[in-house]
């Protein structure tokens, strides 16, 4: 090899470092303005510690995970163990209060919006790969209840990664499944009928694997990755449980009490899974609509075996399918709460940034790109900060008036009324506001009523009990029996009582004889015992 030749060749292997190393300080830079982004959008709603009471629930769980208690083991909650994981890794860090989990919010929505843009970036412009990250992370925080940092604002990350791997190469090899499987097993650990998603992408997988014509061996290597990648994370989450001999309990809150839940939910809204008489094609086409996303899983399939491989292709179509994969886990996971809606973002704005920019906008020449993109991204994103900018008027309309900052909040005034009489360890009974336990350093009266609303709901009360064949009023009477020394709940009817005739009577049958009303706090009434 001549002396030219090797230096031209050398040149070049330096060339392809440089452009390698700019490369990721470009993608670093663009995640750090996600972050920023977020960080501007999400940074009024730090100090409210009342935007949803799943929160106060999962900062409880986190906490009492770093006391040395596996989640269901002293505290419960319907919701898979990452996310009460994910909790404890950011108050460790950063302290057990709400603006932890709010700035662990942040970096969540960022990230999601950074594995779109990478999405994107695979087949469309860099401008609008970029406004597509902008737009998720929009997106996510005008969600309902996406300002907090709910499990569907954890569950989207690695559900934005998994999809980033799966266009980034299209060839579908061995590694890619393993990590691709991993990652969704995680999301399905954080939001466990995100099992959808799951068996949608491995239908995907085998749909193009025999449109490409692979050996039946290769076939069988790849899905054993796939298998192996989605087993790890459950079987990580199972040694502890070995170790400490509740595999039972392990079963019955991961698997057991979310069936039981759906299954109740699913009989009263006329989609049971399990239904007690043959369905009809009236009853199909009345149940909530989940047929519709099914059937768009089963169009988009079908596609993709008549098409040939392309990875734009492949963008569309799996950009579709975790969409529609994700609306059919909503539908059959029981009762629908619209802060489920969060899990859409990034294949939502993928879509409908793409359609836009498209359709409206590029098609006419007289218009550059960049141009277009600031069009865009005007038409969706000035709507959608109304939120943020009415809360950063509030802030700074109350700090002039009040000289404070923000006011503290019901939890935390009720916290200090009971820290003040001395009960921060004594037993206490929060029917809301539960946060106020974290602010106490006290624990819930009983696993079912660390999230309050779980002791009426008879479909899990087996699995949070210490009583078998517990039900709403005998878990009530449970609790009552310890002897609380404060009890404290809103005025009127609890929400979740009002259908628990029986269960509010013998609560304030309780209140009446063994309590007195000792103070309100903004609607919030705090009983002592005699």
């Amino acid at each position: 090899m001549t002396k030219s030749k090797l230096f031209s060749e050398n040149f070049a292997m330096q060339e392809d470092s440089r452009s390698v190393k700019k490369y990721r300080i470009y993608c670093f830079l663009v995640l750090l303005g996600f972050i920023a982004l977020a960080l501007i959008h999400r940074l009024p709603f730090y100090w409210d510690d009342s935007i949803n009471w799943d929160e106060h629930t999962f900062l409880l769980m986190g906490s009492a995970l770093l006391d040395g208690h596996l989640p269901y083991t002293k505290l419960w909650d319907l919701k898979p163990p990452v996310v009460f994981l994910s909790y404890a890794f950011f108050i460790k860090i950063l302290g057990e209060n709400i603006i932890s989990v709010r700035f662990a919010g942040t970096l969540y929505a960022a990230l999601t919006a950074f594995f779109a843009f990478l999405s994107a970036r695979k087949i469309m412009h860099e401008q609008l790969a970029i406004a597509i990250g902008v737009f998720t992370v929009f997106l996510i925080g005008t969600m309902p209840y996406g300002q907090a940092t709910m499990s569907e604002t954890i569950a989207i990350v690695p559900l934005a990664a998994a999809f980033y791997l799966m266009v980034a190469n299209e060839e579908f090899k061995c590694k890619q499944v393993f990590l691709v499987a991993f990652l969704l097993a995680t999301a399905a650990l954080i939001r466990l009928n995100l099992l959808y998603v799951s068996l949608t992408i491995c239908c995907f997988l085998l749909i193009f694997y025999i449109r490409e014509k692979l050996s039946i061996k290769n076939i069988l290597f790849r899905f054993s990755a796939y298998t192996l990648g989605y087993s790890i994370p459950f079987l990580l989450i199972l040694v502890p449980y070995i170790y400490i001999g509740e595999v039972q309990t392990l079963i019955g809150a991961l698997f057991l009490a979310p069936l039981s839940y759906t299954e109740f939910y699913g009989r009263s809204s006329g989609y049971s899974i399990f239904p007690d008489r043959m369905l009809s094609l009236a009853k199909i086409a009345f149940s909530w609509g989940w047929i519709i996303p099914l059937m768009g899983i089963v169009f988009v399939l079908y596609m993709t075996v008549k098409r040939e491989s392309s990875i734009y292709q492949n963008v569309r179509s799996l950009s579709l399918l975790f969409l529609l994969a994700i609306m059919l886990s909503i539908l059959r996971g029981g009762a629908f709460q619209d802060h489920y809606l969060i899990q859409l973002s990034p294949f939502l704005g993928i879509i409908l940034v793409q359609s836009a920019a498209k359709k409206i906008f590029f098609q006419r020449p007289i218009f550059s790109q960049s141009f277009s993109v600031l069009v865009a991204l005007s038409i969706f994103i000035f709507p959608v900060t109304g939120l943020s900018m009415a809360n950063y008027s509030s802030l700074i309309s109350q700090t002039q008036l009040t000289k404070e900052f923000r006011k503290p909040s019901p939890a935390q005034q009720i916290a200090d009324y009971l820290i003040a009489h001395r009960a921060d360890h004594d037993l206490v009974y929060m029917m809301d506001d539960h946060i106020a336990y974290l602010y106490m350093d006290i624990y819930p009266p009983t696993a079912c009523s660390t999230h309050p609303s779980n002791i009426v709901r008879k479909s899990i009360l087996q699995y949070c009990s210490t009583h078998p064949n517990a039900t709403p009023l005998s878990e009530m009477n449970n609790t009552l029996s310890l002897k609380p020394k404060f009890i404290v709940k809103k005025d009127g009817i609890p929400w979740y009582l009002k259908t628990k005739q029986g269960v509010h009577k013998s609560l304030m049958e309780e209140l009446h004889q063994s309590y007195q009303l000792v103070e309100v706090i903004e609607r919030r009434e705090i009983y002592r015992r005699l």
